[in-house]
């Protein structure tokens, strides 16, 4: 039951974090040149959330599986296995993110440059850590 509420849990997480972190998103946009509508910055953010938290969602019975079968003194198997799902998870809605940016530049549109744009991926990975 456990495994269940935390595998239903990771993806609320990066969710929250994206909402949270939506303004500054959107800030940093702005400031950059960018010319992204609120409502475009937020469908950016809900593609990368979407797609961390589908990835967190698929690997849930893997991790539930090994979270079953492990022996009592596996923890830190099983903490190194939660980790680098999570972090896999989240390398590729930030990869998302980023090959988002390259079209709307090869369109022509605006997004902000890659090194805001990795400034504000690193403020994402410490809200969802908080």
């Amino acid at each position: 039951q456990q495994a269940l509420y935390a595998g239903l849990k990771f993806p609320l997480v990066v969710l929250g974090s994206g909402l949270i972190c939506l303004p500054s998103f959107y800030v940093f946009q702005c400031l950059s040149g960018a010319r992204l509508s609120m409502m475009q910055a937020l469908a950016s953010i809900l593609v990368m959330t979407t797609a961390a938290g589908l990835i967190l969602f698929g690997s849930a019975p893997i991790s539930w599986f090994f979270t079953l079968s492990s022996e009592a003194g596996s923890w830190r198997f099983l903490a190194f296995l939660h980790v680098v799902v999570v972090l896999s998870a989240l390398a590729f809605g930030i990869h998302l993110l980023a090959r988002m940016r390259h079209f709307l530049e090869y369109r022509g549109e605006g997004f902000c440059s890659g090194r805001v744009l990795m400034f504000w991926n690193v403020l994402f990975l410490l809200v969802v850590n908080g």
